[in-house]
This record gives structure tokens, C-alpha cells and sequence, in this order.
């Protein structure tokens, strides 16, 4: 309470008591009158949930989960490998711990819990805070078999979703390929003769996790390519992405 109402109350012989300590209390045998004390604002504590629904927040557990070694790594170097600021990287691990997907102790003998649910959780909001943010658009290909002549760089692009698929089993014939791009798509959409088109089969977006070495697969992390079939409206996509959940979690065990 102000000092100005906790005047007026006093003047109109009103009691009171706040939660900062102020009071006025005047009745037969007690007389107390404190003012001026200020409430502490104290920053809200959230329960955690609020990391699902942030960007740099799905980038840093991307990271954790497709990183073995990353979740006992000092937050600076967690900040970098997920490419967010500091400040990010920290209150996701907190909202993590929240969420009781983040062990207690130091640094070294951090790690990660629920690692299937957590996996789950990370592509179900995946196409929700993150994927919109990677600047996706769509590209009409020459032919409908144009990928299979692709040669890509391990360290320029990456296939996602049904080609991702591909290349990893037999369960899919692609019909839209998803490519994660780090370096400038102009060159990309020149040597593949790509055309912009809305309803094009070719969807490329921003490559969001650091590149891998030169001797890589150009795939991008399993954990990726199931939440771009989840994402797919296409029953057969969704019913692949099921039926490799286990070989997909099981590739990317986080330590």
C-alpha cells in the first residue's frame, strides 16, 4: 500500500495490514502504525512448460538430444553448438529442470531424463515454435525423380523428411523432399533447376544444427526426419514415422 492510502486509512480509522509490512492497527489496548515499507517484486517462476513453445529453446534441446555428449557440457558451449545466446541456452536447461527432464549436480554429471518423452515432446512442438522460423518455401523440381540424381554436401545441405526417409529404409517412395540448407539456396536452386512455386514438391528451409563433418551423410538427425513425417498431413508418412519410432529414438540415445 502507498504511503498516501495507508494515510487516508489511518485518518478514516480504517485497519489494515499488507504484505510488505505496512499497517495500521487501532484498537483498545494495541496501537501499531508502520508505513513506507515496499513490496519486493519478485520475477514470476515459470513450471517450465513455457521452453516448449520457444524457438531457441527447441534449438538447445535439438541439441541435447542429437548430441551425446552435450547435456554435461558448460552452458556456453551448449549456447554455441545450438547457436542461441547465452541467456537462451540457460533458461532452457532451468526450464528443463523444471520439467524434470534435467538431472541435478554440476555440469559433468548433468544429463537429460525421459529422453523418449522428451523426444516426443520436441517434435510435437517442433512445427509449431520452430519450423515456421526457418524460412521454408517451395520449389517446383524438373522431374519427380531429380533427387535421386542429387549429390549434396554433407556440409551445404541435408535431406529431411520423406527423402530423409528414403535413404535410410525402403518403407517410402518420396513424393516431397525436404532440404535443410546452410549455405546460400541460389546456388542450390540453379544446380538442381529449382523454380519457385507454392504448391512445388520441393521445400527447402534453414538448416538449424551445426554441419557435420565432410565424410557425413547429407541426412539430417532421424529425430528430424520423424518429425517432418509427423508433421505431414499424408497418412503413409505418419504411419512410417510409427513404425520406425523405435530405431529412430534408439539411433539418438542421449547420455
Amino acid at each position: 500500500m502507498s504511503k498516501t492510502n495507508a494515510t487516508l486509512c489511518q485518518e478514516a480509522g480504517l485497519n489494515f495490514i499488507d504484505t510488505a509490512g505496512n499497517a495500521f492497527i487501532d484498537v483498545p489496548g494495541c496501537y501499531v502504525y508502520i508505513t513506507g515499507k515496499q513490496r519486493l517484486e519478485q520475477e514470476p517462476v515459470g513450471s517450465g512448460h513455457e521452453v516448449m513453445g520457444s524457438a531457441s529453446a527447441l534449438r538447445v534441446i535439438f541439441t541435447l538430444l542429437t548430441e551425446p555428449n552435450m547435456p554435461g557440457s558448460p552452458i556456453r558451449d551448449i549456447a554455441t553448438k545450438a547457436g542461441v545466446s547465452l541467456g537462451s541456452a540457460a533458461k532452457a536447461m532451468e526450464g528443463l529442470r523444471r520439467l524434470g527432464h534435467l538431472s541435478p549436480g554440476d555440469t559433468k554429471s548433468r544429463r537429460l531424463l525421459a529422453v523418449d518423452t522428451l523426444r516426443t515432446e520436441w517434435a510435437r512442438n517442433y512445427p509449431i515454435a520452430l519450423r515456421n522460423k526457418l524460412k521454408p518455401q517451395r520449389y517446383a523440381p524438373q522431374n519427380e525423380w531429380w533427387w535421386k540424381d542429387v549429390k549434396l554436401q554433407p556440409e551445404e545441405a541435408a535431406w529431411g523428411g520423406e527423402v530423409g526417409a528414403t535413404l535410410k529404409t525402403s518403407y517410402l517412395q518420396p513424393e516431397q523432399a525436404t532440404l535443410y540448407c546452410w549455405k546460400d539456396r541460389g546456388r542450390l536452386l540453379m544446380q538442381h533447376r529449382l523454380r519457385p512455386d507454392p504448391n512445388g514438391t520441393v521445400e527447402i528451409l534453414d538448416a538449424f544444427w551445426t554441419p557435420p563433418s565432410s565424410s557425413a551423410e547429407p541426412i539430417a538427425p532421424l529425430l528430424l526426419i520423424y518429425a517432418d513425417l509427423m508433421t505431414s498431413l499424408d497418412g503413409r508418412n505418419r504411419e512410417v514415422a510409427n513404425l520406425l519410432r523405435k530405431d529412430i529414438f534408439d539411433a539418438e540415445t542421449a547420455s
